[in-house]
């Protein structure tokens, strides 16, 4: 079993950020996230994670919203941490493949390969009138959109070999083109041309992103094939997880 906690403003009470001792003063702050962090990995969690959206209701005047963009936000956390698997939440409804992976991949990289994503197609047409849409596509449309999105994130992960970058002072050859090859995706949502912008991950979790997708009513969803924390979450980091925790495994406690 993996568990992550899920960092949400100022907590998940509606009006919980009322009482004098809450977080609500907070939730724009860094150090503050940076704080629950190192709590959760102290107390050996797996994971944090941020759900987001791309719209406010305005009209929701006792709401929290959530202020920071997650992956920025991750980033910053990744460097107060050590082992604690970080993950977001990305919009395949918003975000192009292209620009979706080399966030994810920069993440990785600054984390040490403690990346993971939450991919979802989003939910309310405000977001989507902050995309240049009038209304959210229809549920089977996103769904379809998502299936060929987590597909190309693979592709585009996929097209540097580990070996891509030979580093060679004496030959003057930084990178090998053999070794980084144009994915050519040409779909129904996407044309992508590749190859990927950034190096391999640090522990492949690329690999582990591929993903299957499970029908499910008019839709789909997107499941990883392997690791466990959320729908798509790196191996390298489970890996971490493991080797950190095996010593204590059935003994969950803060070092």
């Amino acid at each position: 079993m993996h568990i992550n906690a899920f960092l949400f403003g100022a907590g998940h009470h509606t009006t919980g950020w009322r009482h004098p001792d809450s977080s609500a003063d907070r939730v724009g702050d860094i150090a503050y996230f940076e704080e629950l962090a190192q709590l959760a990995e102290s107390g050996c969690l797996d994971a944090v994670f941020f759900a987001d959206g791309h719209s406010i209701n305005r009209q929701y005047s006792a709401g929290v919203p959530w202020l920071l963009e997650p992956i920025t936000a991750l980033s910053a956390m990744a460097r107060a941490t050590h082992h604690i698997g970080l993950v977001t939440t990305v919009s395949s409804s918003f975000y192009t493949p292209f620009h979706a992976a080399r966030m994810l991949a920069s993440l990785d990289h600054i984390s040490g390969g403690r990346a993971g994503a939450n991919i979802v197609t989003s939910m309310f047409d405000a977001e989507a009138q902050n995309h240049g849409m009038a209304a959210l596509p229809p549920h089977a449309e996103r769904y379809e959109r998502a299936e060929e999105f987590v597909r190309v994130l693979g592709q585009l992960w996929d097209s540097w070999s580990d070996d891509a970058l030979p580093r060679d002072r004496e030959n003057s050859t930084f990178i090998d083109p053999e070794r980084i090859r144009p994915i050519h995706h040409e779909g129904k949502y996407f044309s992508v041309a590749g190859p990927f912008k950034c190096s391999a991950f640090t522990a492949r979790a690329a690999r582990a992103l591929s993903g299957r997708l499970l029908r499910s009513g008019p839709g789909v969803c997107c499941q990883l094939r392997r690791g466990h924390l959320l729908r798509l979450m790196g191996q390298g980091c489970c890996t971490r997880i493991r080797r950190r925790y095996a010593p204590t495994a059935g003994k969950r406690r803060p070092r």
